[in-house]
Parts: C-alpha cells; sequence; structure tokens
C-alpha cells in the first residue's frame, strides 16, 4: 500500500468514537439564519455628481492638453484623478448627519472661539 492510499483509507480503533468538532462561530452563523448581503460599494446621487465633475475635469484637461495648453491641462488632470475620482468612490453617506439639525445648535454657537455667540 502506498503512503497516499494508507492516508485515505479509514483508520480503525477511534474513529467511530470520534465527533466533528464545531466552533461556537460556527453555531452563531448557523443560528442567525439566513445572512443578509449587503456590497460594500453605495453609490449615491452625490457620488455621482462628484464622479461625473472628476470625469469632465479629466476631459477638459486632455483637450487643453491635445491644444498645447500646458499650464492648466495638468492641473485639472491632477483634479480630476488624483482628487475627484477617489473623492467620488470614498464619500461616505452617514445617516442623521445630513447638516445642521434644528433641534441642534450648530458647533460653534454659545460663546465659542472667534465670537460666533456674541
Amino acid at each position: 500500500m502506498s503512503p497516499t492510499e494508507r492516508s485515505r483509507a479509514p483508520r480503525s480503533g477511534n474513529a467511530s468514537q470520534r465527533r466533528p468538532q464545531s466552533s461556537s462561530a460556527a453555531k452563531r452563523a448557523l443560528r442567525r439564519g439566513t445572512p443578509q448581503y449587503q456590497t460594500r460599494l453605495v453609490l449615491q446621487k452625490r457620488n455621482y455628481m462628484i464622479l461625473a465633475a472628476g470625469a469632465v475635469s479629466i476631459l477638459i484637461g486632455f483637450f487643453l492638453l491635445s491644444n498645447k495648453e500646458i499650464s492648466l491641462s495638468p492641473a485639472l488632470l491632477v483634479l480630476g484623478y488624483c482628487v475627484l475620482i477617489p473623492m467620488g468612490l470614498l464619500w461616505e453617506h452617514v445617516p442623521g448627519k445630513s447638516g445642521a439639525s434644528p433641534s441642534r445648535p450648530a458647533a460653534g454657537a454659545g460663546g465659542g472661539v472667534g465670537g460666533e455667540g456674541e
């Protein structure tokens, strides 16, 4: 018998006595039921607007570059590729933080630095 055949052959003796051990994480996962899949990349209207601004900036930058405008085109390309496109992909919507709510005063109100509350 070759070594691979020996490893595949059932072991005699205490093989029937052994039970497969399950982890507590597996038990919890089975208790929860079917998993709810949620994608991490959820883009909203603001994300698409920022991505569109990045694409327009890149297109104008390449157009100006083809017309030998070498002063403004690199700035537009860097703005599009390095600022607007990553910002459009990474901007997250935080529920409950859509600006200053009317029930809560603004962060600077109440006599803070700068004399805003006076």
